[in-house]
């Protein structure tokens, strides 16, 4: 028979509401019990100093009028509860007593304990047990009192039962705890009131996030608060995050409709075509040529891909070394030379300035070709894509613009994303791109601690920026050119274009289907 091992208990989780009754409570009564402890000391400690007070007055009173009378107990007007003796001190022998010895005036009174002549120099208190009960007794040796040279062979004791302190202290305390108990209770009636109204703003938070989750619509926000503190905050934050999810959820659907379509014509080509010459049984030149551009569009994509996804997990290897922008602009331009006159777009160099940055020259070269790549596929033939490089303070500007149909306002903030394309139908047409371009070259500059932005009117073109800051070592040998007014008036991308304005310009095709 297999015995199956025991499931290991299940651990209590508490909720914050337990969490602050419980530590709250624990704090509470640590610090009411440390309250009453130390205000019952120091409440027996003034009623003890009260009655030694009390005692070493009549003490004096008792002194003062010994030498006046030997034989006879001087007459002493005594508080009730209380006892005076007068000691022989070599003798050890009472001489008289008030109350006198035996009497029913107070309680059944004997004579005191005596003590060494040893422990008799100077005024003594001491708590001491007495007929049963407990007793507060001052001895005073007759040298050592205060009035009068006295006679040194007397001891004077005062005595009082500790009894009235004794039910003060008990009086005391048991109103010190019935108040603490009443606090307590108050101070957790409190603190329930205020946990509810603290807690439940996150309760109704964590509800209607629960039913956004539950109902699958991230299109759902929480009704912002009318309060302005820390939980109108994290509503603000939660919503943001919705929007967030939301907007990457439809770049994933977007994708995913997109992949589908892509894929579905190149590889319909390569089967279509393979499978024509296993017809044929014959070489068809034609047929291998269609089917190594489908798979090597099939292969730029993965490599797209693959590029964005070891960028966002660090694992991308970049260099760090100074890099000649000057000359990454002209390598491009020179590469894409060719492709500009088959497509009859004239390709301008504005400005070119000697300026340095420090990063990966390759990955800033791919960057600059996916802009130029992507300028020229949306220009018409006979339009102008120009291309500029100039210092603008410690950064470096870098420009490409073109004269295509530009790019509707409401798809510029989106155009940087992955998989965004302004017109899906249009791309999916001309079989350009899949929309990881512009994400890629805001990767890269983003990696050099610089900015990209675009600037486009629909029918005159667009104008796509970068700003990187420039090499440490080389800025203050370089003399700045301010961007002026008029050459930013006079910045190509402005023209107007001959093609119909309706058509818009997606702007965000992947740089090296072009350089293909």
């Amino acid at each position: 028979m297999i015995k199956t091992a025991p499931s290991p208990a299940r651990s209590t989780h508490w909720s914050i509401r337990r969490r602050l009754f419980v530590i709250s409570g624990l704090f509470m009564l640590g610090l009411v019990l440390v309250f009453n402890t130390f205000s019952f000391v120091v409440f027996r400690y003034l009623g003890q100093h009260l009655l030694d007070h009390n005692l070493a007055a009549i003490a004096d009173q008792v002194i003062r009028m010994l030498p006046q009378r030997e034989a006879n107990p001087p007459m002493v007007l005594l508080p009730p509860q209380y006892s005076v003796q007068v000691w022989a001190r070599h003798s050890h022998r009472l001489l008289w007593a008030w109350p006198p010895p035996n009497t029913d005036e107070v309680e059944p009174f004997d004579p005191l304990p005596w003590m060494p002549d040893a422990q008799l120099d100077g005024p003594i208190y001491r708590d001491v047990r007495w007929n049963g009960q407990m007793w507060r007794v001052l001895t005073v040796p007759l040298g050592q009192a205060r009035a009068g040279p006295g006679n040194p062979g007397l001891v004077v004791q005062v005595a009082t039962p500790l009894t009235v302190l004794q039910a003060i202290l008990h009086q005391f305390l048991k109103w010190q705890i019935a108040l603490s108990l009443f606090l307590i209770g108050v101070s957790m009636l409190t603190l329930y009131w205020m946990t509810n109204s603290v807690l439940y703003p996150l309760e109704w938070l964590t509800r209607m996030a629960q039913e956004i989750v539950s109902a699958d619509d991230l299109s759902r926000r929480l009704p912002p608060s009318r309060r302005n503190d820390e939980v109108a905050a994290l509503i603000q934050a939660f919503n943001v995050t919705l929007a967030r999810l939301e907007r990457i959820f439809d770049t994933q659907r977007r994708f995913l409709a997109d992949v589908s379509h892509e894929l579905r014509t190149p590889l319909a080509i390569i089967r279509s075509n393979a499978e024509l010459m296993q017809r044929l049984q014959a070489y068809d030149q034609e047929a291998v040529t269609a089917i190594i551009q489908e798979a090597s569009r099939l292969g730029r994509l993965v490599e797209d891909l693959l590029f964005l996804a070891r960028a966002e997990s660090g694992r991308l290897p970049m260099r760090r070394t100074r890099v000649d922008l000057d000359e990454i602009v002209t390598e491009v331009l020179s590469h894409v030379g060719v492709l500009a006159r088959e497509k009859g777009v004239r390709l301008i160099l504005d400005d070119l300035a000697p300026l340095s940055v420090q990063g990966d020259p390759d990955r800033l070269r791919q960057a600059l070709l996916n802009l130029v790549n992507n300028a020229l596929h949306y220009t018409p033939p006979g339009g102008e894509v120009r291309v500029g490089l100039r210092r603008s303070g410690n950064d470096a500007l870098l420009w490409v613009s073109d004269t295509g149909p530009g790019i509707p306002p409401e798809d510029q903030p989106y155009i940087f994303e992955r998989f965004y394309r302004a017109d899906k139908a249009r791309s999916r047409r001309n079989g350009k791109g899949f929309g990881l371009g512009l994400a890629i070259v805001r990767w890269i500059v983003t990696y050099h601690q610089g900015t990209v932005w675009v600037e486009s009117e629909l029918g005159r073109g667009t104008t796509f920026w970068i700003r990187l800051p420039l090499d440490a070592g080389a800025v203050e040998a370089l003399p700045e050119e301010p961007l002026a007014e008029e050459d930013d008036e006079a910045m190509p991308g402005d023209e107007t274009a001959s093609h119909p304005p309706e058509e818009t310009q997606p702007h965000d095709e992947d740089a090296e289907e072009e350089a293909a």
